[in-house]
């Protein structure tokens, strides 16, 4: 019978460790995937003074004061330290979209990688690629222009395919079921607080740095290598491969998740059950509809706010974060919710 935990442990489970760097990765993921939608308004000469004849459009809304549109001005890119770029908007797209060539068709095959082999040389090895990529990011667009950003993209989705089946693996290996539903919630609300970072930080960022647009890349990768460092010390497959954790808490994981004493009998996947049933398709449309929503406002909203509102930089960033912030809260509250409704035995979990 699993029961709770009461006595015996240091004061920070490894469990809990490895749900805090389930969290901070689904931050350090999301930012590096979305802050290049107000870095790119950055690193690009907006349409206002490139095409000086768009200036009156009819559809841009006219310009509030001299200080608050500072950054439409030509002088305010002139006095830039960073090198900008004439990208057109299908130029623009591809770069945003180079990311998901290799990121979305490695979503299966690394599940399935890090289910087989385990979370710790995958999930490491992919971030310490990406962050790689995203710290020579400024080289490569410095040097190569428009494709080495395309191709410095493709590569930083290979890095980044491993982390959210990770995520997935480290919660069936770690999470008790009662706590389960708390657990996930908290890992995954990481990712909503890397959006409200990749537009409300970076925008601060970005106008601290005054148009020097390599400090965002430079900023992002060495926190990301820093959680490198972390999962490098406390971050590993399952309970029984953990030389930290308690024989206590290895008892009690062992005990709620008998599973992980036998993953060496892990059976085949239903491949052909899974691609007729409904209600996994179902799931599969309702999340693409989700992610299409979430990430075209993401890339496209802070263009908009930059090239047809006019609002500076931090302002941008700001107002681009507060969706952002309401979708977090209602996460993590939801997860408790669940726990809640699970141990009153209100509903199950497939209800």
């Amino acid at each position: 019978m699993c029961g709770s935990l009461t006595s015996g442990l240091s004061c920070v489970p490894e469990r809990y460790m490895m749900v805090l760097l389930g969290f901070l990765l689904t931050i350090i993921s999301s930012t590096m995937k979305y802050a290049i939608g107000i870095a790119i308004t950055e690193m690009v000469l907006p349409h206002a003074a490139v095409h000086h004849t768009r200036a009156g459009d009819q559809y841009d809304c006219p310009l509030r004061n001299v200080t608050h549109d500072s950054s439409t001005d030509p002088q305010y890119f002139h006095s830039q330290t960073a090198e900008l770029f004439d990208w057109s908007e299908k130029t623009q797209g591809l770069i945003f979209g180079a990311l998901y060539w290799s990121y979305m068709p490695l979503q299966t095959p690394m599940g399935v990688a890090v289910e087989r082999l385990g979370v710790r040389y995958l999930l490491g090895g992919g971030m310490l690629l990406a962050s790689l990529c995203y710290l020579l990011t400024p080289l490569a667009v410095i040097h190569y222009g428009s494709a080495g950003f395309i191709v410095n993209r493709v590569i930083m989705g290979v890095g980044l395919a491993p982390a959210y089946p990770s995520l997935n693996v480290i919660l069936a290996k770690w999470a008790p079921p009662k706590e389960k539903s708390k657990l996930a919630a908290i890992i995954y609300a990481g990712e909503n607080l890397g959006f409200i970072f990749s537009m409300a930080m970076s925008g601060l960022i970005l106008g601290s740095a005054k148009g020097n647009w390599p400090v965002l890349f430079y900023v992002y990768g060495a926190v990301s290598m820093a959680w490198i460092v972390l999962w490098a010390f406390f971050g590993y497959d399952d309970p029984s491969s953990h030389p930290f954790i308690s024989a206590e808490e290895r008892r009690y994981l062992e005990d709620c998740l008998p599973h992980n004493t036998n993953k060496e009998e892990l059976p085949p996947t239903p491949w052909l059950d899974m691609a007729k049933s409904l209600p996994l398709w179902g799931t599969i449309i309702a999340q693409i509809g989700h992610d299409w929503g979430i990430i075209t406002i993401v890339t496209e909203l802070p263009r908009y706010m930059k090239q047809v509102l006019h609002y500076e930089i931090e302002a941008n960033g700001l107002l681009n974060a507060i969706p952002y912030v309401a979708m977090t809260g209602v996460a993590v509250i939801s997860g408790w919710v669940s726990d809640w409704i699970l141990h009153k035995n209100l509903m199950s979990i497939t209800t």
